[in-house]
């Protein structure tokens, strides 16, 4: 079933990051496509097609080269993914497949879901012996038909859906609504929002999102927790909410023919405020496994 998906992966001067997640992918059995949007220097992005180049026998790849942001050149090059089913991957996450298989027999047996995900975790990895392993917060509970609950429930419970298989015709009608590189600084210079919030949000007004307890991603983190940042210029915020509702409200008014009410706008503006004002705390770790590391990095990842 997983030749049914693209997974999409953005990489940039880590070569040794993409080489690995190639190999994972190959020995997982992954029947689907890889496409590698790659904005790596030159000499590193020489590595990276070498690398392609030796294992494209292996596996199908699709390879473009552009030096942008990770949602840049998704945006840019989203247009020519030719499966049914996508996810947007990085080159240091590796997804399940045979949960990618049981998601795609999901989806078309429900046609009415567009969208899917499950649990993961993440992988702090703080050197070559020693990784912190924790539970990564996926959010849950959207399986509700009311596009405008369905977000409010996302933006009060946060938790990254981006990485969901997703139909891919939707993925790329979110992606028309993001906006350009030329105008981010200006209209929405807050990244986590123009980079995640905004694409996730999109993605929950489009579809219910089914959500299982199967393994579904292993994250990889290096060099330091990924949560937003403390700090946020608050004149900053406000545009990029601004921008947020607008975009927000141009998607409801087109493809849901829906409209934002006064009372919808106003609750919007206070969910993302709460979430900057009470931005989540570093995740505690649970365990530390170094015999686990052991047994994952020879699956997953191999340190240099």
């Amino acid at each position: 079933m997983n030749n049914k998906v693209t997974i999409v992966i953005p990489t940039k001067n880590r070569s040794n990051f993409l080489s690995n997640c190639i190999n994972y992918y190959i020995s997982s059995k992954f029947k689907g496509t890889l496409m590698i949007l790659d904005s790596s220097d030159i000499n590193e992005k020489n590595k990276n097609i070498e690398i392609i180049n030796k294992q494209k026998k292996k596996i199908k790849i699709k390879y473009f080269f552009k030096r942008k942001p990770p949602t840049q050149i998704i945006k840019i090059f989203i247009k020519k993914i030719s499966t049914k089913y996508c996810i947007i991957a990085a080159d240091d996450d590796f997804y399940i497949v045979s949960t990618i298989n049981y998601f795609v027999n999901f989806l078309e047996k429900n046609k009415k879901i567009k969208i899917i995900n499950g649990s993961a975790i993440r992988l702090d990895i703080v050197n070559k012996d020693r990784v912190l392993v924790n539970k990564y917060h996926i959010c849950k509970n959207l399986l509700i038909n009311n596009p405008l609950s369905r977000l409010s429930r996302y933006l009060n419970n946060y938790g990254p859906i981006n990485t969901s298989l997703i139909l891919t015709k939707n993925i790329k009608k979110i992606f028309d609504y993001l906006p350009e590189e030329k105008i981010i600084k200006k209209k929405c210079p807050i990244k986590s929002i123009n980079d995640e919030i905004l694409i996730g949000s999109l993605m929950v007004l489009s579809s219910n999102i089914y959500h299982t307890k199967k393994l579904y991603l292993v994250r990889s983190i290096h060099g330091g927790n990924s949560n937003f940042s403390n700090k946020v210029d608050k004149e900053k915020l406000y545009k990029s909410i601004d921008y947020f509702i607008l975009i927000i409200k141009k998607y409801v008014n087109l493809e849901k023919r829906l409209k934002l009410s006064s009372s919808n706008i106003s609750n919007l503006n206070m969910d993302l405020n709460n979430y900057f004002k009470e931005k989540p705390m570093n995740l505690k770790f649970l365990k530390i496994y170094n015999t686990f590391f052991g047994k994952i990095k020879k699956i997953i990842y191999k340190i240099s």
